[in-house]
């Protein structure tokens, strides 16, 4: 089971995929959790590249992305679909970043991730949801890279992605969870709707 964690800046998705990780852990599930764009020893390097100082163009971000999932799915989805996989962000993250704020086109940037993605999806993704001006406040005493360094306008415009995305993709299973709640209500959210789909 590949599932997906995504939202914007400091939207404590990350925090959320972790504690979820541990508790299949302690119920003894066989689990993995990784993160995007990294995760491999390419991946590693195409990170530094995406988040460094660098002056990148949008499509140019689009295809290192895409070039560092196709690496994860290789290395790690495929050889272990028979484990949990929790990825802190996936394609979703470019079909809105680079598709949506960037302007690029949604569905553009989802073609260009076809090849990569090989036919893997994800069988559960979670949108944690914040407001703009929660992130900001979230990431005020960050060092932030180049993606966190962009305006409200471009937070803006991903948060309105990602909120988009059940209705661009339909048939997919994608929920949204508030993030503006404390941890232990997030999580006693996420495993109701972890355990209605693991049925």
């Amino acid at each position: 089971m590949l599932i997906t964690f995504e939202g914007i800046e400091s939207s404590g998705k990350s925090t959320l995929s972790k504690k979820l990780m541990k508790y299949f852990k302690l119920k003894n599930y066989p689990v993995i959790w990784n993160r995007e764009p990294g995760g491999t020893e390419l991946g590693e390097k195409i990170r530094e590249l995406l988040l460094g100082n660098y002056n990148i163009c949008h499509v140019s971000e689009a295809l290192l992305f895409a070039a560092s999932r196709a690496q994860l799915i290789e290395e790690l989805i495929k050889p272990n679909k028979e484990k949990i996989i929790i990825l802190d962000r996936f394609v979703d993250s470019s079909i809105v970043y680079q598709g949506y704020a960037r302007e690029l086109g949604w569905k553009e940037v989802y073609e260009i991730n076809k090849h990569a993605l090989d036919g893997i999806m994800p069988d559960l993704t979670i949108v944690v949801d914040i407001s703009v001006e929660t992130s900001f406040k979230r990431m005020a005493n960050k060092n932030r890279d180049r993606i966190e360094s962009e305006g409200k306008e471009f937070f803006e415009k991903a948060r309105e992605g990602f909120l988009k995305l059940k209705d661009w993709f339909p048939k997919r299973n994608i929920e949204i969870i508030s993030g503006e709640l404390n941890i232990n209500e997030e999580f006693d959210i996420l495993l109701n709707i972890i355990k209605k789909h693991m049925v």
